[in-house]
């Protein structure tokens, strides 16, 4: 998908929070039996500000740099994507199993504005994802028993390889 995807996130009061942007988007997915390999990547990740009340527009920009800061491998265009990603993933009865799982990321810029910044708190606030952070959430013990796990609010996963970077 080379025009990529736009994201639009929208708080209670009908108010646009944030634009994101993922552009030059390509993935590839392959079944060997219960096992899927993935690789993807993006080229470009920008997320703006929408609030017109605000000094800063861009809040996170990220896009591909080039490999080397030689000029002669500059010319042939190597360049690595804002995003890529590998993974093995073998979903199990109780579990999901990944041989191997590295996200890559390029530098990224991120400019937070104050009022853009609470309106995102309050925005979670008013969510139920805001019951999972409160400290008595927070002070129970984890659940180990794998055959009495609430399927909606857990799932294990187990890395062979994990990178991120």
């Amino acid at each position: 998908m080379q025009n990529g995807i736009g994201l639009s996130f929208i708080n209670g009061l009908h108010e646009e929070l944030i634009y994101a942007r993922f552009q030059g988007i390509v993935l590839h997915v392959n079944r060997q039996g219960p096992t899927y390999q993935i690789t993807g990547s993006v080229e470009v990740i920008q997320a703006d500000n929408q609030l017109l009340t605000t000094d800063r527009w861009q809040v996170l920009f990220c896009q591909q740099d080039m490999t080397s800061t030689d000029p002669s491998l500059q010319e042939s265009h190597v360049s690595v994507p804002a995003l890529k990603l590998e993974m093995n993933w073998t979903p199990l009865e109780h579990y999901d199993a990944f041989d191997c799982f590295r996200l890559k990321m390029c530098d990224l810029s991120v400019q937070l504005d104050e009022t853009l910044l609470w309106k995102i708190v309050q925005f979670v606030q008013k969510t139920e994802a805001a019951e999972s952070m409160k400290p008595n959430a927070l002070l129970q013990p984890p659940n180990t028993e794998l055959d009495k796990l609430d399927r909606v609010q857990a799932r294990r996963c187990y890395f062979g390889t994990f990178d991120l970077e």
